[in-house]
């Protein structure tokens, strides 16, 4: 992790707390572990000069994507075509095609 002071874009700095913290989620399989891991990203942030502020909101941010619910996606519809071979019988025929397509 670089320092906070470096001459790095700040999105550098942010990913890079951002990665520990994700990886900290996915890997820790319970929540005492998880406090543990997520304790010891907030002694290395500020080791390295990291605001306590800055390190908190990218915690609370990725804890509030995990619990959040997962959006639902939307089925896509399937528009089939259907083929109907019909005789024709004139008239008749015209007025049950308008019928059918409507």
């Amino acid at each position: 992790m670089t320092k906070w002071s470096s001459f790095v874009p700040k999105t550098y700095k942010h990913n890079a707390v951002f990665t520990l913290i994700y990886r900290a989620i996915q890997l820790c399989s319970s929540k005492k572990s998880l406090y543990k891991e997520l304790n010891f990203i907030r002694q290395l942030a500020t080791n390295n000069g990291y605001p306590i502020v800055f390190v908190n909101s990218v915690i609370r941010r990725q804890l509030h994507i995990k619990n959040s619910s997962p959006v639902p996606i939307q089925p896509e519809l399937n528009n089939d075509i259907v083929v109907l071979r019909v005789p024709y019988f004139g008239p008749e025929s015209q007025v049950y095609g308008k019928r059918v397509t409507d």
